[in-house]
């Protein structure tokens, strides 16, 4: 019953049926609170109720079942996570409660699913440490809790999670230092620390080899690790006490140059502040909307080939229709084929060059995706504006009419068309945005 239109609540009397084992009704238009009845299903082994409008508490209840899959992601759903759901032994999949209006902290009791695979609070209200049991969680693969309000520091308990393919803690408030043990983490393929306030060397060893695989962007504190992150070299501190020379050569330069800067204070501060203006309209400039795989997966129904709009060598684009600042909008989804040979290069190419393209006549692109599947697969996509007017082979080419006829552009329309294309090629050619 997935993707369909249903409305409604979810029924109480699904409690009633002992032998059901599985219950999936995602992406549809479900309201009210799930009910605590649901905990009567003794048999349930899966519960999928994702993308729909659930609100209100998540029952303890469910703990009495005996699920192994357990998806209520991108609905809103409030308050803390029950503890008992900690207790579930059988859950063994997935826990994904990502996208939810769910606060509080994450308890301790997360370190007794040891067989659990995936788990995802992101974009959630969480707050809070992350709590060292979850080190217990030996055959946990993806941790995603970015989008919330977690501090402290990473615990050293994570060392123990081996089998860790793709650790999400963007977005927190997380401090302290990136733990040496990440890159010793052989599978570790993805690790997104960025916007946090960690501090200190950067590791430079095992995933942060490979400036693909890790983003740590929005750290102000962080320096050193390898050239291509291109941060500041670390200071190696001394605790030797200066001698009284020493002291007295360093008070002599220190008020030199004291009344070097204060003669030239105004000038300074004027131009101070022309920098910091512009520096602040080129970051504005440079504010992308974040979306995932999932958002994406939802957007374009599931990459349904009714969503298709054309295919080229390097991948497929799809229509679909996504939130952005509160509003719906349509949106082109250029999903690459990395199987193909130079789909990947192609990516980075695009992602270069339209970070940097200002041109009426180039569509505009709001966004990109560089994830991972539902199966674990590398996803990469390019987002741009959709553009309703149909394609240039239509334009230029006799198009069908209302009466039955084939009517073509007059040779000024097609005149005026070529000018708009040659504008493009020439801004790119001469005026070089990548530079």
């Amino acid at each position: 019953m997935d993707y369909n239109h249903l409305e409604g609540t979810i029924p109480a009397s699904l409690g009633k049926i002992k032998v059901l084992n599985r219950l999936s009704l995602p992406h549809n238009n479900l309201s009210g609170s799930i009910p605590p009845t649901l905990g009567n299903l003794t048999a349930l082994n899966v519960l999928l109720l994702q993308g729909n409008a659930l609100d209100g508490r998540i029952p303890s209840s469910l703990s009495s079942c005996p699920i192994e899959q357990l998806d209520l992601s991108y609905n809103s759903l409030t308050g803390t996570i029950p503890k008992e759901l900690f207790l579930m032994s059988t859950l063994s999949s997935f826990m994904l409660l990502g996208h939810n209006l769910i606060s509080g902290t994450l308890p301790s009791e997360m370190g007794n699913l040891i067989n659990v695979g995936v788990f995802d609070f992101a974009s959630n209200n969480i707050s809070g440490e992350i709590p060292a049991s979850i080190g217990e969680c030996h055959s946990l693969q993806y941790l995603h809790i970015s989008g919330n309000s977690l501090q402290g520091e990473i615990p050293l308990s994570m060392e123990q999670l081996k089998g860790l393919l793709v650790l999400d803690l963007s977005s927190n408030n997380l401090s302290g230092g990136i733990p040496q043990f990440l890159g010793n983490l052989k599978g570790l393929s993805a690790l997104n620390l960025s916007f946090n306030d960690f501090e200190g060397e950067v590791p430079k060893h095992g995933v942060f080899l490979n400036l693909t695989a890790i983003s740590i962007n929005g750290n102000d504190g962080l320096c050193g690790g390898i050239p291509q992150l291109k941060l500041s070299p670390c200071t190696n501190h001394t605790t030797k006490k200066p001698s009284r020379k020493l002291v007295m050569i360093i008070s002599i330069c220190s008020a030199a140059l004291f009344i070097t800067l204060a003669s030239a204070l105004f000038i300074f501060c004027h131009t101070s502040r022309k920098m910091k203006s512009s520096a602040q309209l080129s970051l504005i400039s440079e504010n992308y909307m974040r979306v995932s795989y999932a958002e994406l997966f939802k957007a374009t129904n599931g990459f349904s080939s009714e969503n298709l709009v054309g295919a080229g060598s390097f991948g497929s684009v799809y229509k679909g229709s996504m939130q952005s600042n509160d509003q719906q909008v349509v949106v082109a989804v250029k999903v690459f084929n990395l199987k193909q040979c130079g789909a990947s290069q192609s990516f980075d190419a695009e992602c270069e060059t339209l970070r940097c393209v200002r041109h009426r006549n180039l569509v505009k692109i709001l966004t990109v995706c560089s994830s991972i599947d539902f199966e674990g697969h590398d996803f990469k996509a390019l987002v741009y504006e959709f553009l309703t007017n149909g394609n240039l082979e239509e334009w230029l080419h006799q198009q069908l009419m209302g009466d039955g006829e084939y009517k073509a552009k007059d040779h000024i329309a097609r005149l005026s068309i070529a000018i708009d294309v040659a504008f493009s090629l020439e801004y790119l050619h001469q005026h070089k945005p990548l530079q």
